[in-house]
């Protein structure tokens, strides 16, 4: 029983570890579309849909 439990926890916290890993991922990568964005296009990032029109 004790085992399972642990097991349990363990598989919890990886999950969680792994969730907040890519999150903070997903972050970075989207600052850095953003300054990409900014340097390119020399533009406010929240404007681009406009570079089309």
């Amino acid at each position: 029983m004790n085992n399972s439990i642990r097991k349990v926890k363990l598989i919890s916290r990886n999950i969680l570890a792994a969730t907040a890993y890519y999150s903070k991922l997903n972050q970075l990568c989207s600052l850095i579309f953003i300054e990409y964005q900014k340097k390119n296009l020399g533009i406010n990032p929240k404007l681009s849909f406009e570079v089309g029109t």
